[in-house]
């Protein structure tokens, strides 16, 4: 699943590169571990609260998460490691930026503008 605004996208990457995310397999538990921690400890802990301030200590927790996740403070899964990558990546490459919207025409089903008809003939 993913989240408004996202889009999932599939790396080509060098040999080798799946066996070395492998060998992270510790660094990934011992950070979920961390998650968890944190997620119990003071600011966070919602274990006995009435079910509408659990929720909202639930919900706070979430975005602080995913706060962490952003900046590369917290690696506890593969996929928020890697998107953490890449948004510095695309920041590297200046493409971090608002881009403008979509052209109407680019939108409708069976391709975009400047595109025939369905029989590649236009007119």
């Amino acid at each position: 699943m993913t989240e408004a605004g996202t889009i999932t996208v599939t790396a080509r990457v060098a040999y080798g590169t799946k066996q070395q995310l492998a060998d992270m397999r510790p660094l990934f538990k011992a950070e979920r571990t961390r998650a968890r921690a944190l997620s119990t400890s003071a600011p966070w802990d919602w274990d006995g609260l009435p079910g509408r301030e659990a929720a909202a200590k639930r919900a706070q927790w979430a975005m602080y998460r995913a706060h962490l996740h952003e900046s590369g403070e917290l690696a506890d899964t593969l996929d928020g490691l890697v998107a953490f990558w890449v948004r510095a990546e695309l920041a590297a490459l200046g493409w971090d930026r608002d881009w403008p919207p979509l052209p109407a025409q680019a939108k409708n089903p069976g391709g975009g503008p400047g595109r025939g008809t369905a029989a590649g003939r236009s007119g």
